[in-house]
């Protein structure tokens, strides 16, 4: 072999180790912007979970703070010597934060957590939230017209006890309807049977 045909097999094996290494990169590279892909869907997975948590856990929380709000009403509708200012503070107290629960139904993040659900897992979180809100609505109205006039008192206030839990236990089975329907939600994207994208 002359000196020529060295160098062109040097130059040959150059190219050969270059392109071999090349390759090897190109791989690695592939197979990291693989795992940074599949890395970054996780995370925004999780992200998307935790916030539509958050939003469950605040609806929910919310609800079964209203529950206990109505049955403090309870004990004072059935306390002996019923105090009409106490409870009329505490009901002007509670109708703002109470009024606030229909606005979950026109909350977009709601919607769009409720639309992932099955129809009629969907029909029943609405169906609750609006059944529980109205009937609060309706109690507010009804509990305004007591005073210390209203004809046979004991038997309004033992009434008003009675609405003001049914109002606390469909607030509690709202809370209840919600949380069951994220577990429903958590377990169908879980097992891919949604996705975890809105």
């Amino acid at each position: 072999m002359n000196a020529s045909e060295i160098a062109l097999l040097g130059l040959l094996i150059s190219t050969l180790v270059t392109a071999a290494g090349w390759i090897y990169t190109g791989s690695v590279q592939r197979r990291i912007l693989r795992e940074t892909t599949k890395s970054q869907r996780l995370e925004r997975e999780l992200a998307v979970f935790r916030e539509r948590l958050a939003l469950v856990r605040g609806i929910t929380d919310g609800l079964l703070e209203q529950s206990n709000l109505y049955m403090k009403l309870v004990a004072m509708f059935l306390a002996p010597g019923f105090d009409f200012e106490e409870a009329g503070a505490l009901l002007l107290n509670e109708g703002p934060s109470t009024f606030q629960v229909p606005k979950v139904l026109y909350d977009p993040s709601f919607r769009s957590l409720r639309d992932l659900l099955p129809g009629d897992h969907s029909k029943r979180v609405y169906d609750s939230l609006k059944e529980s809100s109205d009937m609060a609505a309706a109690f507010h109205a009804w509990a305004g017209t007591l005073s210390p006039l209203t004809p046979n008192l004991p038997e309004a206030l033992t009434d008003a006890a009675n609405r003001a839990i049914a109002v606390a236990r469909a607030m509690i089975r709202t809370a209840d309807v919600i949380a069951d329907a994220f577990a429903i939600l958590d377990k169908r994207l879980s097992s891919g049977e949604g996705t975890g994208e809105d």
